[in-house]
């Protein structure tokens, strides 16, 4: 039993663990992303089958019974509930009142067409055809004839004892399905319908926000990339799927390539060498090359923008200008360990001794001399000179006047080297030459890889 624990506990990592809670989510998320993306089509038939869903979310959408239909449905039950009482004369007034009610309000939703903004005209054109077809048939109107749809009306529910109740069953079975559907929806203060999604997103949009800041900070931590705004670029998918607005609604879809890699990433998937996961790779490779690449021309073009507007050479000598004093610092000490460096000095004067050898035949002042004279006198004169040339410079650069005199020798320099990108010919030869490599830069890196991999 320990043993299987242990086994569980090497297994149901926290990461692990983290995996598959995520994935619940995503896969919740989207079947709730999904279901309102589709609840203005599905809704019939959530009115028909499962009313309670129908009740509880068009509230969220803002959606409440239409006007004109809703009367009319009322009223359709009222003159069912007359026609069923007994015959009067208060009856008989009663249900041409209903009648004429149901009359207008039938000329009133075909001129308005009152399923218009609920995106159900075809419903309307349903009740239509039925009406124009019963009264074609009463008639003895031919199928090519076209009729009034107002007349039509006027006839449905012209109060005939004979036909009334045949003509409330025609409206109860095949009308009132068309009609129960159509809605009215409400504006916000924004202009636009109301739509309330987010209270029910807000919990995963929370979640998926927080966990894409930790990777992101994790990532960061790690030193995944070479900048930190390269991330959102490789995780292009997570961006996309994290947009909160209703017109972007379409995009957190791609939580589904999320949920995907969340599942490649647990040890429950054999996923990683299938077409899915090939497909993915590729498209995301694409996305990230084509952001990547654009970042890069942006920013190498901006260097352009900066050599040919100067702005590098006076960063440059501001640069060597506010660091003066290290450079000097610096060059003091280096100066400092060359000169009293004994390994050095004996390397350079073997180095010269053998070179002062070779080059002691060019000397026609000592051509009479013996050669091995020649080479001893060659070379202890050379090397003397070279000792007393070490003892003044080193007196000079170590002694108690020396940091004055490098300060002097190092500000020589510097000078010269201000003064030296002053200089409007060399400028323009170097500046000539940075855009040019700068302009090669951008060539290679719009070279489109991933088409030259696919060739």
């Amino acid at each position: 039993m320990i043993k299987i624990i242990a086994i569980l506990k090497k297994i149901f990592t926290m990461k692990i663990i983290w995996d598959i809670f995520m994935v619940q989510a995503v896969i919740l998320n989207l079947h709730l992303i999904i279901f309102d993306l589709t609840y203005l089509s599905m809704r019939p038939f959530y009115l028909k089958n499962l009313p309670a869903v129908a009740s509880f979310y068009d509230p969220f959408l803002g959606i409440e019974p239409h006007r004109t239909t809703e009367k009319y449905l009322e009223l359709s039950v009222e003159y069912y509930k007359t026609l069923n009482t007994p015959n009067s004369p208060e009856r008989v007034i009663k249900l041409e009142e209903i009648s004429k009610s149901l009359v207008d309000i039938s000329i009133q939703m075909v001129e308005e067409n009152s399923f218009e903004k609920s995106g159900l005209t075809g419903n309307l054109q349903q009740i239509k055809q039925i009406v124009k077809r019963d009264y074609r048939i009463a008639n003895n109107i031919p199928e090519d004839k076209d009729v009034s749809s107002k007349d039509a009306f006027r006839w449905f529910w012209n109060n005939d004892p004979n036909s009334a109740m045949s003509h409330y069953y025609i409206f109860r079975d095949e009308i009132k399905p068309y009609m129960e559907p159509n809605y009215y929806r409400s504006f916000g203060l924004n202009g636009k319908y109301v739509d309330e999604f987010y209270k029910l997103d807000l919990p995963f949009f929370i979640l998926f926000l927080l966990e894409f800041l930790i990777q992101w900070w994790l990532s960061l931590k790690r030193k995944e990339y070479v900048a930190w705004f390269l991330y959102p670029m490789y995780h292009w998918y997570d961006v996309l799927g994290l947009s909160p607005f209703a017109q972007f609604r379409f995009f957190r879809l791609f939580r589904l390539v999320s949920m995907y890699l969340h599942l490649r990433r647990t040890v429950f998937s054999r996923m990683g060498d299938d077409v899915v996961t090939r497909t993915i790779v590729y498209y995301s490779n694409i996305i990230k090359e084509e952001l990547s690449d654009l970042v890069t021309i942006r920013i190498l073009s901006e260097m352009q923008e900066e050599v040919r507007s100067g702005a590098s050479r006076a960063l440059f000598t501001s640069a060597i200008e506010s660091r003066r004093n290290d450079i000097k610092r610096l060059m003091i000490i280096n100066i400092r360990k060359g000169l009293t460096n004994a390994k050095a000095n004996a390397t350079m004067r073997k180095l010269l001794g053998e070179a002062l050898v070779r080059s002691m035949g060019n000397a026609n002042s000592l051509m009479m001399v013996p050669a091995i004279l020649k080479e001893n006198i060659t070379k202890d004169i050379g090397l003397a000179i070279f000792d007393a040339m070490n003892e003044v410079v080193a007196a000079k650069l170590l002694g108690d006047e020396g940091e004055g005199n490098i300060n002097m020798l190092v500000d020589g320099m510097i000078d010269d080297l201000i003064l030296g990108s002053q200089d409007s010919e060399m400028n323009k030869l170097n500046e000539d030459m940075s855009i040019e490599i700068i302009e090669n830069m951008k060539k290679a890196v719009s070279v489109k890889k991933w088409v030259k991999a696919s060739v």
